[in-house]
């Protein structure tokens, strides 16, 4: 009798909690179709903002592009500008050296060109000099005429800095440096073809006194024998115009 009291007490209990379980369930549902559409209502705005922010983010960075560009292009115009000014100058200046378009100028200012002229002449006539004092020597003293700058069938060039390398013979010292840098070990003597020991050099006093004593002899007969010569009209730094040949 008890048993069959308790039977329909707990079915009535069972059927209460399955109800119970089936609205919790709806309620989970319907809860989570709420938060669904909260979470879309609100993530729509930040989307929208989003989208605002990156679109003003690449506005802003296009804006500064253009203000690089214009920045440039106008520095680029004044420089330009000053080119093409002090290009005139220039062109200007080179024309009044050539005596072109010198009648406007002031005495004052033609003054100051002739003496430009004047000091441009001497510095032409002194290296015109050197030039040929030079190609006397190296013609007059082989020996001070560096190996290395003999080409086929030339005299080569004069040694102003001399060095003894280690086979024994003397080099222009830049001349001879440039040769080690272009060349690769085992170095041989340019002059002999044997291997050498090393590439360290040292200066050669007595070629170099030798060669600076024939440079001041060279020249001094030079300037003399140019004085002596009959002057044509004018003179350039002291030494006048012979046989159409500028003195030193």
């Amino acid at each position: 009798a008890t048993y069959c009291n308790t039977l329909p007490h707990a079915a009535t209990q069972m059927l209460n909690t399955g109800r119970n379980l089936r609205k919790c369930g709806m309620l989970s549902a319907i809860s989570g179709e709420q938060a669904i559409v909260k979470k879309a209502r609100v993530s729509k705005p930040f989307e929208a903002s989003l989208q605002s922010f990156t679109s003003n983010k690449g506005m802003l960075r296009e804006k500064k592009r253009a203000d690089a560009v214009s920045e440039s292009r106008d520095r680029l115009v004044v420089t330009n500008s000053r080119l093409q000014a002090s290009l005139k100058i220039a062109k200007d200046a080179l024309a009044q050296f050539k005596g072109q378009d010198v009648e406007s100028l002031s005495k004052c200012k033609l003054l100051e060109l002739q003496a430009q002229h004047h000091t441009a002449a001497q510095r032409i006539s002194s290296e015109l000099l050197a030039r040929e004092v030079e190609a006397h020597v190296a013609t007059q003293h082989p020996e001070f005429v560096c190996p290395l700058s003999i080409a086929e069938g030339g005299v080569g060039n004069l040694m102003m800095d001399p060095v003894v390398a280690a086979d024994g013979h003397t080099y222009e010292k830049a001349n001879f440096e440039q040769w080690v840098r272009e060349k690769t070990a085992p170095f041989l003597s340019p002059k002999t073809g044997a291997r050498l020991k090393s590439t360290d050099v040292m200066p050669n006093l007595l070629a170099k006194a030798g060669i600076q004593q024939a440079l001041h002899n060279a020249r001094q007969h030079t300037l003399d024998m140019r004085a002596s010569a009959p002057t044509a009209v004018g003179d350039v730094g002291g030494i006048g115009l012979v046989s159409g040949e500028v003195g030193g």
